[in-house]
């Protein structure tokens, strides 16, 4: 077991934490002193690693850059990608580190229980696979500051993490997907930039090739990587977007109260879907749907607070103590085709 290493001086952590994960950061960080320990160190350390050397240096300096206070990995294999992660964690003493794998229930549990406590205590290791994972995740509202995409390859699953991750990800959050040289990774990649513009990849992708298997551009020299950059604000237009089902207490909802940045004058659409569940498996009541659809012109310039009212209270007849949940949806069409509307913060019912 590697003993406790401090990689980063005092002024590299100053140094690159200002220079965050950007390209003028990165290409710094790729011509540094630092950067050629991690790469040494880990060359062959640790061993259960599919990484190269450099993709484990790069997770590494994320950490440093993010001082992330939760990091998610999808796909643990034999967790020696996430002793780099939790020992980046250890050296700038900050955050945990969640970690998912179907495949690693009683495999990950040894390992992790011969490490130091002091990078065991960050580990939350969960035999699980993503689509579970990511719907109590979200359910639960717990969000992730940087997000390791490392699951199944094929096409439909990589793109169904890139989604489902968009919507526990923090703002300003990062994502890191890899085996972006595989088919998979990389038209999921293509496709969720293409139907998210709000996000941003490191670097633009450099690909002329009209060979359709060959997938070029990776953001990191030495990694088959795509790095995504959450965008800080939320960003609504004409394709109405879900905000997602989440527990809800039975109370009576009117409202949606937004937040917005300047904005493009539009109209602004809000619709609503209270669903009410029995918890007793022996209470053969229908589950119960109700919706409600409201709407608010935006003139231009608007900013600040704004409620976008109902034209009646949405209220569940079902009883409190079944399972409630709320779904809200948004949609932005803006008077002259232009832009989206922003908002500062995730929306609200009241």
């Amino acid at each position: 077991m590697l003993q406790d290493v401090k990689f980063y001086s005092p002024e590299d952590l100053a140094k690159f934490s200002e220079l965050g994960i950007t390209p003028a950061g990165i290409d710094a960080w790729l011509s540094s002193p630092v950067h050629d320990r991690l790469v040494r160190t880990f060359d062959s350390y640790p061993p259960r690693s599919l990484l190269s050397n450099t993709a484990r240096a790069f997770l590494y300096h994320c950490i440093v850059c993010k001082r992330p206070r939760r990091v998610l990995e999808i796909g643990t294999y034999r967790a020696g990608t996430t002793e780099v992660l939790a020992r980046a964690m250890n050296e700038i003493d900050c955050g945990e580190l969640y970690t998912i794998d179907p495949y690693g229930d009683g495999i990950i549990q040894p390992i992790l229980e011969a490490w130091p406590e002091n990078l065991r205590s960050r580990v939350r290791f969960q035999p699980t696979d993503s689509m579970i994972f990511l719907s109590y995740a979200f359910s639960d509202k717990l969000t992730f500051d940087m997000i390791f995409i490392d699951g199944n390859h094929d096409y439909e699953f990589a793109l169904f993490d890139l989604l489902a991750s968009s919507l526990v990800v923090s703002r300003s959050g990062v994502f890191v997907a890899d085996n972006t040289d595989q088919v998979g990774p990389h038209y999921a990649v293509k496709k969720f930039l293409a139907d998210h513009p709000e996000w941003r990849p490191l670097r633009r992708e450099i690909s002329s090739s009209k060979d359709p298997f060959h997938a070029g551009g990776f953001d990191v020299a030495g990694t088959t990587f795509r790095v995504l950059l959450a965008p800080d604000k939320f960003s609504l237009g004409p394709r109405p977007i879900s905000f997602g089902a989440r527990r809800c207490q039975a109370i009576p909802v009117s409202s949606v109260q937004l937040d917005l940045e300047s904005s493009p004058s539009g109209t602004l659409y809000a619709k609503v879907y209270r669903r009410a569940f029995p918890k007793d498996v022996s209470d053969h009541s229908h589950p119960e749907e109700i919706k409600v659809t409201g709407s608010l012109h935006v003139p231009r310039g608007s900013c600040g607070k704004t409620t976008v009212p109902f034209p009646h209270s949405l209220v569940c007849k079902s009883p409190a103590d079944y399972w409630h949940v709320s779904e809200l949806i948004l949609a932005f069409v803006p008077d002259d085709g232009g832009q989206n509307l922003l908002l500062r913060d995730e929306p609200s019912l009241a």
